[in-house]
């Protein structure tokens, strides 16, 4: 019996007419890429899922964010989606230009340095580093490997990095001392370490440290997603094809750190 084969897949291809052929339907057009995902170094920034855009339209409900900058009110919005805390809304703090200054490095791919490689994994919008897995397994008396890392970061990195520490106090409380000693200045410093011991001390210290541009939050809580949150909202804005408003330098003595007016919340 006679059987039908399927014909060879280039004997197919070479009947199917191409797009500009007159017989052939034209396909519609793509969204434009920006509809649809927005690159930033490897890795895409999706368009906001239903999901989190319902999550954020019950946010809106329950808590006005209207008062607050549109570049403020976006990161908090992101750390309340991430967490489901309302509490961010009134602990999440700002230096002035800080949040601005975050996304100027970001267009400019700053390199972003994490405390953990929990933190890292959070950011799913730019490439992360942590220095951790290039420490040996003991660390000196005294000190963490939180901390050596911090240490190793400002060795390779010592200009316009964004640091995100999300879990240890430590490695916080080393980039406020590295800065403090001339050796480690960060374009900003994203503090949110989480825990009973250490985590509100350090995040306070950093806020009173001069001249370093810190978001982080008041208080124990804290931890990895809300870390994570605030580099990914800065991300999407970084994505937007708003310009931002250069008022002047935040610090004359340190011309790598772009600060903008923000209205700031501190």
């Amino acid at each position: 019996m006679h059987r039908d084969l399927p014909k060879r897949s280039d004997q197919r291809d070479a009947k199917i007419p191409p797009d500009d052929h007159p017989t052939r339907a034209r396909r519609p057009a793509e969204p434009h890429a920006a509809q649809r995902l927005i690159k930033m170094g490897q890795h895409p920034i999706e368009a906001q899922h239903p999901i989190e855009a319902e999550s954020h339209r019950i946010i809106a409900e329950r808590i006005d964010l209207s008062t607050r900058p549109a570049l403020h009110a976006s990161i908090v919005a992101r750390v309340i989606h991430a967490t489901a805390d309302l509490e961010y809304a009134g602990t999440l703090t700002f230096d002035p230009g800080a949040a601005e200054a975050g996304v100027s490095a970001l267009r400019r791919r700053a390199p972003v340095i994490c405390d953990t490689e929990m933190v890292r994994s959070g950011i799913t919008s730019v490439d992360a580093l942590c220095f951790l897995r290039q420490l040996p397994s003991a660390c000196d008396p005294g000190s963490t490997r939180s901390a050596a890392a911090m240490r190793a970061a400002a060795e390779q990195h010592p200009t316009g990095a964004i640091v995100v520490v999300g879990c240890a106090p430590t490695a916080l409380d080393e980039v406020v001392r590295l800065f403090e000693g001339g050796v480690f200045s960060p374009q900003l410093v994203i503090g949110a370490p989480v825990g009973f011991v250490g985590a509100a001390e350090a995040k306070q210290r950093a806020r009173d440290c001069a001249g370093l541009a810190t978001i982080t939050n008041i208080g124990d809580k804290g931890g990895s997603a809300v870390a994570a949150a605030v580099i990914n909202a800065l991300a999407r804005a970084a994505v937007s094809s708003v310009p931002l408003p250069l008022i002047g330098d935040r610090d004359q003595s340190r011309p790598d750190l772009v600060a903008l007016e923000t209205g700031g919340d501190r």
